[in-house]
C-alpha cells in the first residue's frame, strides 16, 4: 500500500511540474486552465482503474447509504 502512495504522490508531483512548464510557455490562462482540468481528470482515470477494486467498494457503499 505505501509503494502505491508514494507513486500517486511521486506522479502527482510531475504532473505539476509538468503544468508550471507549460504555464510558463503558454499565454493564454484558459488553455493553462484547461490543460490542468485535463491532467487532472488523467491522473484520476489511471487512480480509478489501479484501484478499480477499492472504487468499487466506495461505490456500493455510497449506494448502501
Amino acid at each position: 500500500a505505501w509503494k502505491k502512495l508514494v507513486a500517486y504522490v511521486v506522479i502527482s508531483c510531475l504532473l505539476f511540474g509538468i503544468h508550471q512548464v507549460f504555464r510558463n510557455f503558454s499565454p493564454d490562462i484558459w488553455l493553462t486552465h484547461a490543460f490542468g482540468i485535463a491532467e487532472m481528470i488523467g491522473f484520476l482515470v489511471f487512480v480509478a482503474r489501479v484501484e478499480k477494486k477499492e472504487v468499487d467498494k466506495l461505490l456500493l457503499s455510497l449506494r448502501k447509504k
